[in-house]
């Protein structure tokens, strides 16, 4: 048997729905060969952790159940996208959040207040500037996105 056929049906196998007339000649080929033999392995260890996943998610509460789906299918959803959209979409959800809203307050506020310096003290650009600056930096700081560290 040569190791492409082999391969085609190692996942079944790992599985015990291999059909009698195959069964022989691809156990003597797992045998003798180290590429088909680990990556049964690697089969029938991704088979356990499935297996020990489905048990696991029985026991799991239906809301944390539909928290973790929701999370996955956005993270995959989003696997695709180059990285400028991500961080485009990052932004987006962030201001719909608490802290996107009192952004959102802060930099209106600031904003007007550097409005009216200028509109009141048209000589110096020097306070307005270090104002902008200041306005980009909170921005800048708020939209970062935090490290979460786990144990």
């Amino acid at each position: 048997m040569r190791c492409e056929d082999a391969r085609k049906m190692l996942k079944d196998y790992s599985k015990g729905f291999t059909e009698e007339e195959d069964l022989g000649p691809l156990e003597e080929h797992i045998k003798g060969c180290d590429i088909c033999k680990r990556e049964l392995m690697l089969w029938q260890d991704l088979g356990q952790k499935n297996r020990k996943l489905s048990s696991m998610k029985a026991g799991m509460p239906k809301e944390l159940s539909e928290k973790v789906r929701a999370r996955a299918k956005k993270a995959h959803s989003d696997a695709h996208l180059p990285p400028m959209a991500r961080k485009i979409n990052r932004i987006q959800s962030s201001l719909g959040s608490r802290r996107g809203m009192m952004l959102m307050q802060i930099v209106i506020f600031l904003g007007v207040l550097v409005f009216l310096y200028i509109f009141t003290h048209r000589d110096s650009i020097v306070v307005p500037f270090f104002m902008v600056v200041a306005i980009i930096l909170l921005i800048a700081v708020i939209l970062k996105k935090p490290h979460k560290t786990g144990k």
